[in-house]
């Protein structure tokens, strides 16, 4: 799951952390939907937007080679 958005993340990997250094991104196909400074703001508008588990979230952590890590929520989140 999600190997054409951790493709894209792999690929543009080094311009995207100058650009959002320490942020979360929603990655949806090859296109970053979204940028937010928490893991839970990220989840939410994923959820909302693309519903649950759709929509891969990745920080972009420039002090390390960090790996996508795949959200799903089962439940709602209230915020």
């Amino acid at each position: 799951m999600f190997k054409v958005e951790y493709d894209y993340y792999k690929a543009n990997r080094a311009e995207l952390i100058k650009k959002y250094p320490n942020k979360f991104l929603v990655i949806k196909g090859k296109s970053i939907e979204g940028v937010f400074d928490t893991a839970l703001e990220a989840v939410k508008y994923a959820d909302d937007r693309f519903g649950a588990g759709k929509a891969m979230i990745q920080m972009c952590d420039p002090r390390t080679d960090a790996y996508p890590v795949r959200i799903a929520s089962a439940f709602p989140i209230f915020v």
